[in-house]
């Protein structure tokens, strides 16, 4: 889930393997980015991608419909201590889930389930 993915049988042809791909009866599969890498997006430190991400902030530089995706200052730091909280980086938390590590600053939040 956090890499966009959804659990279904397999992928389709217009989608690939994230996360832990295929394990057991199901693959977690998310759309194939028709953006590809661009050298001169941000002089390298971006990504081409349809979609930002939350902790990113988009620039010009990869075409009509891509977008250059840079990690927001200190993006990349708040992101390993969310993840190292047992986190993971949306625009809130669902009613199910606490703010941990870093919280919620800047346009996002760290959000982890609730224990049980």
């Amino acid at each position: 889930m956090k890499e966009g993915g959804t659990l279904k049988g397999t992928c389709a042809a217009t989608e690939e393997e994230v996360g832990l791909g295929c394990t057991g009866k199901y693959c977690c599969c998310a759309p194939k980015d028709a953006c590809a890498p661009h050298g001169h997006c941000a002089d390298g430190r971006g990504s081409c991608r349809t979609k930002c991400q939350i902790w990113e902030k988009q620039q010009g530089g990869c075409g009509h419909h891509c977008k250059c995706c840079v990690p927001i200052d200190n993006g990349a730091i708040e992101m390993e201590e969310c993840v190292k909280a047992g986190g993971s980086i949306k625009e809130k938390c669902s009613s199910i889930e606490k703010e941990v590590g870093p919280g919620c600053s800047k346009g996002h939040c760290c959000c982890a389930l609730l224990d049980g």
